[in-house]
């Protein structure tokens, strides 16, 4: 046996590298990062869900309203646009053969570029004269308002662009219904009232009674 064979021995060990700890903390950051990309992802999905189902309910589905929807233009996302908002006077009970005018024209421009952002309205008088386009008919002069009893929809909406040269990107059109609704969802609107107003129902064309007091009303 060599020299000091029975002899102690002295161990030395060398120090294991990190590798355990880097794995570990890998493993982690990874776990995080796909749970992170499939949060991300199901927000995505969710938005988009819900978005399409938005455009779902306020996509054109009768015959008019794709008509309607063929004449105007396309909207360019970050650009201004310009709704056309159209107040016809259906009343309830009228039959089909009654035609309806559109006394409340106006047209809503949105415009979302940065340091210009803003919100106008031009509102057009109901007997402003003008040339009104109907879709297969040579224009003829007439009230702005009437537009809409000679041709519906397509017809206010294509005078108004022949008449201002503006493109158009959306239609509102509200009946009285609407109108009312409209106001109650913002939770009415007040009105000072300076005196009494009175009127009974007693006129040929069938005016409706009035009857407001002095203050304020809702």
């Amino acid at each position: 046996m060599p020299p000091g064979g029975l002899s102690a021995i002295a161990l030395y060990e060398q120090p294991r590298p990190r590798r355990r700890a880097l794995r570990i903390a890998g493993r982690i950051f990874f776990l995080l990062a796909a749970l992170g990309v499939m949060g991300g992802a199901a927000v995505a999905a969710g938005t988009w869900l819900y978005a399409e189902s938005k455009v779902d309910t306020i996509e054109a589905r009768d015959r008019t309203a794709k008509r309607v929807a063929k004449r105007l233009d396309v909207a360019l996302p970050g650009h201004p646009t310009t709704a056309l908002l159209l107040g016809y006077d259906r009343r309830h009970g009228e039959g089909k053969g009654v035609k309806a005018r559109s006394d409340t024209l106006m047209l809503v421009r949105v415009n979302p570029e940065e340091g210009s952002e803003s919100i106008s309205l031009l509102s057009f008088p109901r007997d402003l004269a003008v040339q009104v386009h109907c879709p297969g008919r040579a224009p003829f002069e007439d009230r702005i308002n009437a537009a809409y009893s000679a041709c519906g929809e397509v017809g206010a909406v294509e005078t108004v662009k022949a008449d201002t040269g503006l493109p158009i990107n959306y239609l509102v059109s509200v009946n009285f219904r609407g109108f009312t609704q409209g106001v109650d969802k913002l939770g009415g609107v007040w009105m000072d009232v300076d005196r009494r107003y009175y009127n009974v129902n007693t006129g040929a064309y069938g005016f409706a009674a009035i009857d407001l007091r002095p203050g304020f009303q809702r």
